[in-house]
């Protein structure tokens, strides 16, 4: 197989099933994505729907998330056939 860019630039890229553990980072990137795809959210909004992320989106689907060099950067969120949520770190 050759090369990526990401191998190029000495990343170890990863895409995996979403595990507990990967909770905080993966609400992190986003948080991070949100405030720049949605900046006209209100911060309390932002801080209600981190925790319906939390105790409802994930529990009821598929996640799978992109790690880069052991760190969550982003994710995907499927429920059934559709992208429930697709989020990726701009920073």
């Amino acid at each position: 197989m050759p090369p990526t860019l990401a191998t190029i630039h000495g990343m170890n890229p990863v895409i995996r099933s979403y595990e507990s553990t990967d909770l905080d980072e993966l609400l992190d990137a986003w948080t991070s994505a949100s405030k720049v795809a949605h900046p006209f959210l209100s911060p309390e909004f932002l801080v209600q729907e981190r925790e319906n992320i939390r105790a409802i989106y994930l529990p009821n689907a598929e996640t799978w998330v992109y790690e880069l060099d052991g760190a969550v950067v982003g994710f995907i969120a499927l429920l059934g056939n559709e992208v429930g949520a697709i989020f990726v770190d701009p920073t």
